[in-house]
């Protein structure tokens, strides 16, 4: 009975379990006939179950038929399909060699690793685990991995058709392309991911793309690319599978070429690019979007769809122009919300829900014009819009937009505001002018402050300051810095604009108070009071390009709309550079100017070498003198010699200069008189100290005829003339003899010099400034340096000075 009982027990063993499959190997020592026995070793013919290992030969297998086996080792030599299928159903192969061709390798099973075969032949892999750790093949490939653990590869494989990467399962494993060195991939790639981890390209090396990009992801996985490269001509795309789950990251992801690239994510998909360079256009819409330190060479548009906020990093530069759009049906999106973005061209933001630009707490720079819809702030955080570049800038703020920090800092061009726009915080000026309009406004609010203003930054128009503190006026015109400063008014809500003009007062400059001289009519302030009942102190700044001569004679002077007020002086800082405030508060506001009073009038010199009381004339010329003594019969009324004028002058006695000569050494003229009590018996020595003629001038109808004047004149001890100055059309000049005595003390030698000022531009460059029947205030001065003890080898200086500014820098320099 036991013998028996043990016969069941084998029988029913073998017929519960398949005959164990063979390994056999390839030594082709017969033909290349698959199904020849003396071909293999063992003897036999490898079929279904079986595993097979090839090897180079003397001859190489080829099939005679499609063949199924459970799995296939190749180390080397040719497997030849001959047109027929070799299916791989159910263990596990690797392809360490050789090449296989000449039909069509289906790959099921539960392993496949490519280490580095060549494959002539397309493939059709549906298997648990695929590993890419090498080969080449050169017809399409599609690769589905079916487990949790869908495989791990080195890297290193060549692509020169397409191939299709679906990770087909559910579960949680990664499939990894390249742990030690990239792929290439030579035709289009599909990259179809439903699993709930990713499919990653970001090991080392780098994956070398020379063919289009699709991407399919309906999984929580997601799809990472890294340090990868994308060859020009190509493109990335959402395929038709869509991308609606899961992350797309693309870190360190360079775009070669200009291609344009267009992505749409949908449902929870998260894409977040990092470190990324696109050559072309990009434009992408999903729900949410996370980019950090990307590169966009074409234009970019981001488009936000989902229904919660998000925040870029930042970092980003944007070459081409850039919109931005929230579409989301909730929450917010912060462009910047710790690094600063670049902006090269123009940048739009729009949408339904708010956008938050300038979020993080650096400087976003934008060279370009930005467009802002009312979802747009800049307010909410704490970073600062940069105006920047070399090009012309438009700024249309929607009406709702605030900026809480504003900085210029533009090499060249301009920047002009094409709506109004308010700022909260602090406007920084560091180069480049920003245009207002009354309305296209600047306002800063409440608590709002400025810094940096200066010839090379500031607002050309006018800017409104809300807020009960004290501030200066950041206002300019041109090429030059004309800041006006307010004291603290007494309510936050108070508020005053101010602009500086650059041209002439258009209210009548000749009522003036009886204690100024002259108000300097070319520039000028407005400064108004738009809100608020607070009456405060003025200053009126001067500095750069501007300074005055004197600012002991400097006031401030204010339109009340009859005429101009001295509100008297408190003066700040020198000739070159410094401020005069308002004696007391002012209680009407509209123009202010720096005006020159008449009291006390003196040439000034920096040693007592005074040649003569400055005075207040006007010239007439009659046309046909013949040269430019002005003796005239028609000479103007009021006679400004008369000391009942408005400027209380002291009257002149008359002297006929008709014969000046001999002994007189200096004249001045005046209408049909020369002063003869201004003579002076004193020769001028110009190698001593500073010379300076002072004077208001006055050119009436007569000298467009004959456009000749000299001013004054004063000769040296040799009765040469030594210093004089005028108007000899087209030039405004000053003449100077000078003795040169610090090149060689023991061999002094004469120079003459003259400055000529063309009088064929504009402004104080037109002789039509001068013919205006206005009075205008000049002061001829030479500085020689040698009063300096010792004297100065620098060398010396003719200036003139026209209403109160060196004549836009004009002057010359004695060497």
């Amino acid at each position: 009975m036991k013998r028996i009982y043990s016969l069941l027990i084998y029988i029913v063993f073998i017929n519960t379990f398949p005959a164990l499959a063979t390994t056999y190997t390839w030594t082709g020592n017969t033909s290349t006939a698959w199904n020849t026995t003396s071909n293999w070793s063992p003897s036999g013919t490898p079929t279904t179950g079986d595993f097979v290992h090839i090897y180079s030969a003397t001859y190489n297998p080829q099939l005679t038929g499609n063949l199924t086996l459970n799995g296939i080792y190749i180390h080397s030599g040719t497997l030849n399909l001959n047109g027929d299928t070799l299916l791989l159903n159910s263990g596990t192969s690797t392809f360490s060699g050789g090449t296989i061709s000449n039909g069509l390798l289906q790959l099921r099973g539960t392993e496949i690793t490519f280490n580095s075969t060549t494959f002539n032949a397309p493939i059709d892999a549906v298997v648990d685990r695929i590993n890419l750790n090498g080969c080449t093949f050169n017809n399409y490939c599609y690769f589905e991995t079916i487990s949790n653990v869908p495989g791990t590869g080195s890297g290193g494989a060549v692509f020169n058709d397409s191939v299709y990467l679906y990770h087909n399962y559910t579960g949680s494993g990664i499939w990894v392309m390249n742990n030690n060195t990239g792929h290439r991939f030579n035709g289009k790639v599909t990259i179809h991911n439903k699993g709930t981890k990713e499919i990653t390209f970001t090991g080392a090396g780098i994956n070398v793309f020379n063919g289009d990009i699709v991407l399919i992801n309906t999984g929580a996985g997601g799809i990472m690319l890294g340090n990868d490269t994308l060859t020009a001509g190509h493109t990335i795309s959402i395929g038709s599978g869509g991308f609606s789950a899961g992350d797309f990251n693309a870190t360190n992801f360079y775009q070669d070429g200009n291609t344009a690239i267009s992505l749409t994510f949908t449902g929870t998909a998260l894409p977040s690019i990092t470190g990324a360079t696109f050559g072309g256009n990009f434009s992408i819409t999903s729900n949410v979007l996370l980019f950090k330190n990307c590169t966009f060479s074409g234009t970019a548009s981001f488009t936000a769809t989902g229904s919660g906020s998000s925040s870029w990093y930042g970092g980003n530069t944007f070459y081409g122009n850039a919109t931005f759009t929230n579409n989301a049906t909730a929450g917010n999106l912060r462009i910047d919300a710790d690094t600063a973005n670049t902006y090269y061209a123009d940048a739009t933001f729009n949408g339904s829900r708010e956008l938050r630009v300038c979020y993080g707490g650096e400087v976003s720079s934008f060279y370009g014009n930005i467009t802002t819809a009312n979802n747009t702030t800049f307010n909410e955080g704490t970073g600062t819009l940069c105006l920047a570049g070399s090009g012309t800038q438009a700024l249309s703020f929607h009406s709702n937009t605030l900026v809480k920090n504003l900085m210029l800092n533009k090499s060249g061009g301009s920047a002009a505001l094409s709506t109004a726009l308010v700022v909260s915080g602090t406007v920084t000026f560091t180069k480049g002018t920003l245009t207002t309009t009354s309305s296209n406004l600047l306002t800063i609010n409440n608590g709002g402050t400025v810094s940096g203003a200066s010839d090379s930054s500031f607002i050309d128009g006018p800017v409104k300051k809300i807020g009960n503190s004290a501030f200066v006026f950041p206002t300019g015109k041109g090429n030059s810095y004309r800041a006006v400063e307010i004291s603290a008014p007494s309510n936050t809500t108070d508020a005053y604009k101010a602009e500086f003009f650059y041209d002439s007062i258009s209210v009548n400059t000749s009522n003036i108070d009886t204690t100024l001289g002259y108000v300097t009519r070319n520039r000028y302030w407005k400064l108004n009071r738009t809100n608020g009942s607070s009456n405060v102190y003025v200053s009126l700044y001067w500095g750069g390009s501007y300074a005055v001569h004197d600012t002991a004679k400097t006031y401030i002077s204010g339109w009340n709309g009859t005429k101009w007020l001295n509100l008297g002086k408190v003066i700040y800082g020198n000739n070159n550079s410094g401020k005069v405030t308002s004696s007391g508060t002012v209680t009407s506001y509209s123009e202010f100017a720096l005006a020159i009073s008449s009291t006390n009038p003196m040439l000034c010199a920096s040693t007592p070498q005074i040649i003569f009381p400055k005075e207040y004339f006007t010239f007439d010329v009659v046309s046909g003198s013949g040269y430019d003594y002005n003796q005239s019969s028609d000479p103007l009324t009021p006679s400004i010699a008369s000391t009942s004028s408005s400027f209380a002058l002291p009257s002149i006695t008359s002297a006929n200069i008709g014969t000046l000569s001999g002994t007189t050494q200096n004249y001045l003229k005046n209408e049909s008189s020369a002063a003869s009590s201004l003579t002076c018996s004193n020769h001028v020595d110009l190698t001593k100290g500073v010379i300076c003629v002072e004077m208001l001038v006055k050119l009436d109808a007569n000298f467009v005829n004959q456009r000749g004047l000299r001013f004054f004149n004063f000769k040296d001890n040799s009765g040469d003339n030594a210093f004089y100055g005028g108007i000899g059309y087209p030039y405004l000049y000053l003449n100077a003899k000078v003795i040169d005595n610090i090149s060689d003390p023991n061999n002094p030698i004469q120079i003459e010099k003259r400055l000529q000022i063309p009088l064929d531009g504009v402004d104080r460059k037109s002789i039509d400034y001068y013919n205006d029947q206005g009075w205008h205030h000049f002061v001829f001065k030479i500085n020689t340096h040698n009063n300096e003890n010792p004297p100065s080898t620098a060398p010396g200086r003719l200036e003139i000075w026209v209403d109160g500014e060196l004549n836009d820098f004009i002057w010359m320099m004695l060497t």
